[in-house]
């Protein structure tokens, strides 16, 4: 299907939202073909195709994230998704991509992928993924969390310290 046979096709420019819902599992071919004004897009869990020039040339989506379930990307199916800021691929291993279906993503934006699996997304055989230079690992504490997760765990003795000495005092 052509995105100009498709039901939407006349608002292609107005959609800023898309929620797919439940139930379905493919993303059919240039099922939002430019797309321009697009920004957000929810993909359910039971996805597990996306398929060629799906989100081709939607100028407008800055995030995406791929749910575990998805097992192949077609050819293009990024294709021209120039402002994307991020990528999340929720599988462990890496969804099979089809020739260029990252075509013109910038491929120094974040790449985020499960705990444990940031060698298999850089790995030569992972057509599509390897090509990302910033691929991080989803969940990984920061130093800024450590500290953070430190000062608010050490408030937190001191507050129940203090609480006990006031506590013992008023005892005495």
């Amino acid at each position: 299907m052509w995105s100009s046979e498709t039901p939407w096709a006349d608002y292609l420019s107005s959609i800023k939202s898309l929620v797919i819902n439940d139930g379905v599992t493919s993303l059919g071919t240039s099922a939002f073909e430019n797309c321009t004004g697009l920004t957000s897009v929810t993909i359910p869990a039971g996805i597990t195709n996306i398929r060629t020039w799906a989100f081709y040339r939607c100028t407008g989506l800055t995030s995406v994230t791929i749910p575990n379930s998805v097992t192949s990307i077609g050819d293009l199916a990024f294709y021209g998704c120039t402002v994307l800021t991020s990528i999340t691929c929720e599988a462990v291993t890496p969804p099979a991509c089809e020739r260029f279906c990252f075509y013109d993503v910038p491929k120094t934006i974040p790449l985020y992928v499960p705990k444990g699996s940031v060698e298999a997304y850089k790995d030569p055989s992972a057509n599509g993924w390897k090509d990302f230079n910033n691929i991080q690992e989803i969940g990984v504490a920061t130093a800024i969390d450590e500290i953070v997760n430190r000062n608010s765990s050490n408030r937190k003795s001191s507050i129940v310290q203090s609480s006990n000495r006031q506590s013992s005092n008023r005892k005495s």
